[in-house]
């Protein structure tokens, strides 16, 4: 007679790896994979009480598995994760999963450059040598070529 502990299901992969499976076999395009579903899944389970610290440690290793887990079904499964606010995730439809991706992608490069132009054009001038002030203004004519480019190529765009 065995003493001691035994698995019952003894896992192949890691955790989150197991997760792209069941997600591959029990859900279907257009479906939700929900955020408490994932948890179960990962056994991430929060306490009802608990530190901020803790609170956070916990959401970090949660985004962190689901990342892995997003890259896996979009590389390997050709399956797009998408985000749906305080749910969880959708599996995009194919014929979707363009237009979803060219729209996030747009709000995106429109952040990243505004982002960029804000922060080269509030600079402490007076407290840059001419050399730094002649980079600064390249860099911003530079910017200011990939913004007109970016803006023209995505109002073209087909």
């Amino acid at each position: 007679m065995a003493q001691g502990p035994f698995i019952v299901n003894p896992q192949r992969h890691p955790l989150w790896k197991q997760v792209v499976i069941d997600i591959t076999q029990q859900f279907s395009a257009g479906q939700v994979v929900t955020h408490s579903w994932l948890k179960n899944q990962l056994k991430i389970v929060e306490p009802a009480t608990g530190t901020k610290k803790q609170f956070n440690s916990l959401q970090i290793k949660y985004m962190y598995e689901v990342d892995r887990i997003r890259e896996e079904l979009l590389h390997i499964h050709q399956i797009y994760l998408h985000s749906e606010y305080q749910v969880g995730y959708r599996l995009l439809q194919p014929s979707e999963q363009t237009r979803v991706v060219w729209t996030k992608m747009v709000k995106s490069l429109r952040k990243a450059l505004k982002q960029a132009h804000e922060g080269l054009i509030n600079v402490r001038h007076n407290n840059l040598t001419t050399t730094e002030q002649k980079e600064n203004s390249d860099k911003l004519a530079v910017l200011s070529q990939i913004e007109t480019g970016a803006k023209k190529r995505i109002r073209n765009a087909p």
